[in-house]
């Protein structure tokens, strides 16, 4: 279950979050998201328990592969607002 606590972001929402990891016992994968970054990762990992995390990439990097299926969406044509547009 992907949340971040019912707040705006996943450390503001960690003592929701930790109640959920204790709720779940292990039966579902509770995976904090939202505001997740390699600073407070570590933090929340603590304070939560949680295992698994959402991060957003926030960088675009060139890819090695070299075929593409043309009627595949992969992330490429995204714009400024981060609303993405599949390939035509």
């Amino acid at each position: 279950v992907l949340t971040s606590g019912g707040a705006a972001s996943a450390p503001e929402g960690a003592d929701a979050i930790a109640a959920l990891v204790k709720q779940a016992a292990d039966r579902i994968i509770i995976m904090p998201g939202a505001g997740v970054t390699p600073e407070n990762v570590a933090d929340l990992a603590r304070k939560t328990g949680a295992r698994e995390f959402h991060f957003s990439g926030r960088t675009a990097e060139s890819s090695p592969m070299r075929y593409r299926h043309e009627g595949v969406f992969d992330g490429r044509h995204c714009d400024h607002r981060r609303i993405c547009l599949p390939l035509h």
